[in-house]
C-alpha cells in the first residue's frame, strides 16, 4: 500500500501482492492481500490524470472492493471492504462532476455517464447501510460495538453522506434526482 501511495508505483505494488499471495497459507492471510489490492487500485485511480481513465480505474476498484466482502463474509477484512467502497464510490462521484466541470460533455454523455455510474453508487450506499445496521444491531454494552465505533461506525456515516452528497451533485439543481439523493 505505503509503495503505491507514497512513492506512486501502484504497478510494482500489485505485482508484489501477486507474488505474496503464493506464501499466503491462512484465509486471513489470503483476505488481507486481496483488501490491499483494492486499495492498491484506488491509489490507481486516484493517480490517473485522464478523468475517463480515473472513472474507469475507480469502478475496477469498487467492483474488487465488492468482491472481498462477497468472498469473505462476516470477516473484519469484509467490512473494511464495505467502508472503503464509500470512500471510492464518493471519488467516482467527485471525479464525474469534475469531468462535468471542465470537459464540453454533450446531455446525452452526461445522462448515460450519470447512468453507469449509478448502480456502482446504489450498491456502495447499501453496502453502507447493511454495515451501519450490522453494527447498530451489536448489543450496546459489548466492548466490540465501543472499539468499532470510531473506526468503523462513524467513518462509515461520513462516507455514506459524502457519497450522497456527491451522487446528489451529479444532477441540475432543482431536479427532482438532486432532492433524491
Amino acid at each position: 500500500r505505503r509503495l503505491a501511495r507514497d512513492l506512486g508505483l501502484p504497478d510494482w505494488a500489485l505485482k508484489l501482492i501477486d507474488q505474496e499471495r503464493s506464501h499466503a497459507k491462512s484465509a486471513e492471510d489470503k483476505a488481507e492481500l486481496q483488501l490491499a489490492e483494492c486499495d492498491v487500485l484506488r491509489t490507481k485511480a486516484d493517480l490517473q490524470r485522464d478523468l475517463s481513465t480515473r472513472l474507469e480505474a475507480y469502478a475496477r476498484a469498487g467492483a474488487a472492493y465488492s468482491k472481498v466482502f462477497q468472498d469473505f463474509g462476516a470477516t473484519q477484512v469484509a467490512q473494511r471492504a464495505q467502508r472503503e467502497v464509500g470512500v471510492t464510490a464518493h471519488s467516482y462521484a467527485e471525479a464525474l462532476d469534475q469531468l462535468f466541470a471542465t470537459e464540453e460533455v454533450s446531455a446525452e454523455r452526461r445522462q448515460a455517464l450519470i447512468a453507469a455510474a449509478e448502480p456502482f453508487l446504489k450498491s456502495a450506499v447499501k453496502s453502507m447501510n447493511e454495515l451501519i445496521r450490522w453494527w447498530s444491531e451489536l448489543p450496546d454494552e459489548s466492548e466490540e460495538k465501543e472499539a468499532l465505533r470510531f473506526t468503523l461506525y462513524y467513518p462509515t456515516q461520513f462516507f455514506r453522506a459524502i457519497t450522497y452528497t456527491s451522487w446528489a451533485r451529479l444532477h441540475p439543481p432543482d431536479s427532482l434526482e438532486r432532492d433524491q439523493y
